[in-house]
This record gives structure tokens, sequence and C-alpha cells, in this order.
């Protein structure tokens, strides 16, 4: 599958050099220098009242699976973690990570308001989770459609010289155009080897939240324990809790054609 969000520009201008809109502007410079990852600013994640599941769909109109089945995307969140609540949720198994879904109510420019599903809405619409996953699969390319920029555009915007370490060690983000569960993007199908297709190369993949990922491509000065420690890092030190993808990177082999744990 192709993706014309992305892969057009990057054909045009080169991976090394894609220019594009900034995203993630608040600590890729300190990224760049081995000691911090990204993470951007607040967003609306759902609703966070204490509604049973039956009544938060009434209370939406929601109860009609047919309404929404066009509104359900997913997210990837740590699946240790989120142990508690996954035990309650529909999700599938990413690795060591977890697919969730939900549905979104509203997406504007201050926030993004959506409901978590929940295994008694499946009972309620008599669905499975596999239904879940074909729905967010074609519904998140519409709703939330993936990008991917360039580090070194973004740190321009920003006024950073750091021409040199780009040259060596050119970096990507990988999200969407919301910047909002932005992870989920590694999940829709043939991405993966797209981006492996454009760089020419394996590559790793830095969880920086849930709502982006940085995609570094491999090298023979690429340190896999220096990767893992600033991932832990950042996560220690900078990324909400709720946020925090992993703490590990993982590597995308264009032969085996899949992701995996390094």
């Amino acid at each position: 599958m192709n993706y014309p969000y992305f892969q057009e520009e990057l054909q045009q201008k080169g991976a090394a050099g894609l220019q594009g809109p900034v995203y993630l502007t608040d600590c890729c410079q300190a990224f760049i220098k081995d000691i911090e990852l990204s993470e951007t600013a607040s967003r609306i994640e759902g609703l966070k009242e204490a509604f049973p599941p039956k009544a938060e769909l009434e209370c939406h109109g929601l109860l009609d699976f047919k309404q929404i089945k066009n509104r359900i995307i997913f997210k990837l969140v740590n699946a240790k973690r989120n142990a508690e609540q996954l035990a309650d949720m529909p999700h599938l198994p990413f690795l060591d990570l977890a697919i969730v879904f939900c549905i979104v109510l509203k997406m504007s420019p201050s926030g993004t308001i959506s409901i978590p599903i929940h295994n008694e809405h499946l009972k309620l619409w008599n669905v499975d989770t596999e239904t879940l996953d074909t729905h967010a699969r074609r519904n998140g390319l519409h709703i939330l459609p993936p990008t991917l920029e360039a580090m070194a555009s973004i740190l321009k915007e920003q006024g950073a010289s750091v021409k040199d370490e780009c040259d060596r060690n050119p970096t990507f983000v990988l999200s969407n155009e919301k910047v909002f569960w932005g992870a989920a993007s590694l999940l829709y199908d043939g991405i993966l080897q797209t981006v492996g297709d454009l760089l020419h190369m394996n590559y790793f993949v830095l969880p920086s939240s849930i709502h982006e990922t940085i995609i570094y491509p491999d090298g023979p000065d690429i340190s896999t324990e220096e990767l893992n420690e600033t991932i832990q890092f950042a996560n220690e030190n900078i990324v909400d809790p709720p946020e925090i993808l992993s703490d590990h990177a993982y590597y995308y082999d264009r032969k085996q054609g899949r992701l995996v744990i390094p």
C-alpha cells in the first residue's frame, strides 16, 4: 500500500532533506544531543468521567454499531503498564505493546474527545475485536493520516544549527497530522516497508510516546544500548507516565519485513 501522505514529498526532496510541517518542537534539540526524546503538549485523550459503559454510550446515542463504526480508531499502549485496564478492554497484542480501540466524538485544534471501548460495548454491539480492528485500520487513514517528517526540518524551524549531526544521523518523526496517538501509524498495512524502501536501509523505531515514534536509520556507529538508555531517560524525566509507550527501541529488518525487539 502506498502512503501519499509522505511518500511523494520524501521522493521529491530526498529523505535527509525533507521539509514539512513541524509537529514535535519541544524536545527535538535535546534528542539530537542524546539527552531527551520528544514529548508533545498535553492533549485531551478522552472522556474521563467514570460512566458505566452502557450509560456512556446512551449519553451520546451510540448504541447502534452502524452509527459509530466509522468513528472507531486505535492506539498503541504499553501492555504491562496498562494490564489492569486491558482486562476490561478488547485489545490485540503487538510485540510487547497492545492495540486498544476508541470512538472519536470530536476533533478540534483544542483537543480530541473520545470514548474508550470496553468489553461490555462488544456485547452491546454483538461484534468482536477483529471487527474493531478492521474498521480502525480503515478509519485511521482518513481520521488521522500518517505523516513522516525529517527531524532536520523540525530543528530548522526552531532556528537550530545542527546540520553536521543531521547529516551523520538523519532521523525522522512518524506520527499523524494531529500528532495524537501517532505511534499507531506503525500498524497500518505496508507502512513499515514503505519507510524502509524510502530510506533504502533497515532502521530503529524509538518510542517517543504514544503520540509519535522516531525513525533512526541503522548504521555502523548505532548502539542499541545507547538508544535504549536515551528512551529510558526520557520516560523517567520527560514523558507523562500515561503516555509512555515502551522503554526500549524496536528494529525493522527489510529482508524479514517485520518489526522486532532487538
